[in-house]
């Protein structure tokens, strides 16, 4: 602490070198930190379920996609054939329905699964129950699985959502569970309702017939639990197996058909995993360019200090001594480094995640924790350290004679030698940082203008979500109905119309009084641009 003081004391009287130091320390600790935040959460950190490494993956191959969907037959003849391998299969697959029959309708995105899924995931509910084996029974009613933010968006409290009932695009469900409120799917972790299927497999689009005979149509994502001792591998060696003697038996539809098994990790990460692993490495070099720069500082600062070493050295200072007061004042520099570079990553953190694209998962557990904030600390003394030890050996081994006959103005060819190599280190470092940063800038450049083959500029994209009922007619030769795309086509068609005649909406000036027709708005729109205050307009599309 006395040593730590003393080096406090000594910066007092550098405040501008002091200064260059701890920005440069802090700038480095913050990127390292705030990218390996990311990192541990996106890459390192286990999924939040059960023995996650059990967990993976199963696709269909083909010979132009390695990773395909399922094909509902398919996925039967899987569950049914690899008991010996997977100790629970489940598929499930997205949907988006009109939220009714209870509160203000609104439009949600949700899962349709087996019940075996949450016992795959080992997941447990908050209240009631999760989708059960018995759900997948013929002729089971729609049953309805909630999350957190939907259950705290439409009921009180989660015993009021046990046995609500909710319509989805005109289907009645009941609601027999909650799940907690940090549960989240990496796969679809926009999902706020969690349905049974039909016979196991989810039915989220319409077909004419029994959907556990369709082996042409790829749909399902097929989620599985390893049995203890089994590898992904040899998982996929068994629906390999399954899939030859499915080509066989059914030529039409399997023939060049295989399969393939993957940790749910990898399949979560997918193509994210190299991007931030160079990211991590980016921002080391970062570091290392920044404990150059603060070594090269107490190097210098250590060649002009000759002449008082000496005379401590005289005095009866030991170079242990030395080396300790030396890398105490280097301390009294990363500390302040240190804090400042822990805050600039806690606010690093969040502009990553704002400025993620959605593609990147994980992004909600992305957090600055306690293992982090260790990482933080970890990296601070590594840093300082490399940038003191080098400088401390160099400036103690001096004999004291020698420096104290030239006054400390002879820095010595040791020192020599120190300096032009951290200069040339530096400069190495920097050079790669700027030629990477060149490149990266060069290829963003170029996708910027790739030619998409059709104008982007001023257009818009919207969805047009429609529930399923009114559009069925009865399909021919069969008992059930199918959706039919005429009502749906007139109905777009109209709505489009009214969009181009603009209807009543109008654009203000930043003049409250003065009103203009949006651009292109055709002149056939209503005459009357000015809806009465408090009166909301009663023609928008």
């Amino acid at each position: 602490m006395r040593n730590l003081i003393l080096g406090i004391r000594y910066w007092r009287r550098a405040p501008l070198l002091a200064a260059a130091a701890i920005l440069s320390i802090g700038l480095g600790v913050g990127a390292t930190t705030a990218i390996f935040g990311v990192v541990r959460h996106v890459l390192l950190r286990p999924l939040p379920f059960a023995t996650p490494d059990a967990l993976v993956m199963a696709w269909e191959t083909s010979p132009d996609n390695p990773a395909r969907w399922v094909a509902p037959a398919n996925f039967l003849d899987w569950r049914r054939d690899t008991t010996h391998v997977f100790a629970e299969l489940a598929a499930f697959d997205t949907f988006s329905a009109a939220l009714t029959g209870r509160g203000v309708p609104e439009r949600v995105r949700g899962v349709s699964a087996s019940g075996t899924f949450f016992a795959t995931l080992g997941q447990t509910p908050a209240a009631g129950r999760l989708l059960v084996p018995d759900d997948d029974r013929p002729g089971a009613p729609c049953v309805a699985v909630l999350s957190g933010g939907l259950r705290q968006r439409r009921f009180a409290s989660d015993q009021a959502a046990l046995g609500a009932a909710l319509v989805l695009d005109g289907r009645a469900c009941t609601v027999v569970g909650v799940l907690p409120a940090a549960f989240v799917f990496p796969l679809q972790a926009a999902a706020e309702v969690w349905t049974n299927g039909d016979r196991g497999v989810p039915r989220t689009s319409p077909f004419a017939g029994d959907v556990t005979a369709v082996r042409d149509a790829h749909l399902l994502f097929v989620l599985g639990r390893l049995r203890a001792g089994v590898s992904a591998a040899a998982a996929e060696r068994e629906l390999q197996a399954v899939m030859h003697r499915l080509a066989a038996a059914y030529p039409d539809t399997n023939t060049g058909l295989g399969a393939h098994v993957e940790s749910l990790h990898a399949a979560v990460v997918g193509d994210v995993r190299p991007v931030l692993w160079l990211l991590q490495v980016t921002v080391v070099v970062l570091l290392l360019v920044a404990s150059a720069n603060v070594a090269h500082l107490l190097l210098g600062q250590a060649a002009r200090r000759r002449q008082e070493l000496a005379v401590r050295a005289s005095l009866g200072a030991g170079r242990a001594a030395l080396v300790r007061q030396l890398l105490s004042e280097a301390a009294a520099l990363a500390i302040p480094g240190a804090m400042l570079g822990l805050l600039l990553a806690a606010w690093g953190v969040d502009v990553l995640v704002a400025a993620a694209p959605p593609s990147v998962p994980r992004l909600n557990e992305v957090t600055v924790d306690l293992t982090v904030l260790a990482f933080g600390v970890l990296i601070t003394g590594a840093a300082t350290l490399a940038c003191a030890l080098v400088p401390a050996l160099t400036a103690s081994a001096a004999a004291p004679l020698p420096a104290m006959s030239h006054g400390g103005r002879v820095a010595g060819r040791r020192h020599t030698a120190w300096h032009r190599g951290f200069v040339v280190g530096e400069l190495a470092l920097a050079h790669v940082l700027v030629v990477a940063a060149l490149l990266l800038s060069a290829s963003l450049f170029a996708a910027a203008r790739v030619d998409l083959g059709f104008a982007s500029e001023g257009r818009l994209t919207a969805q047009l979500n429609l529930a399923r009922d009114p559009y069925l007619r009865p399909a021919p030769g069969g008992d059930e109905a199918v959706v039919d795309p005429q009502p749906r086509q007139r109905l777009i068609d109209a709505v489009v119309t009214r969009l181009r005649a603009c209807g009543p909406w109008r654009r203000r000036s930043r003049r409250r009084s003065a009103a203009r027709p949006i651009a292109g708005c055709s002149s056939t729109a209503s005459p009357d641009r000015r809806p009465a205050r408090n009166r909301p307009p009663t023609s928008r599309p």
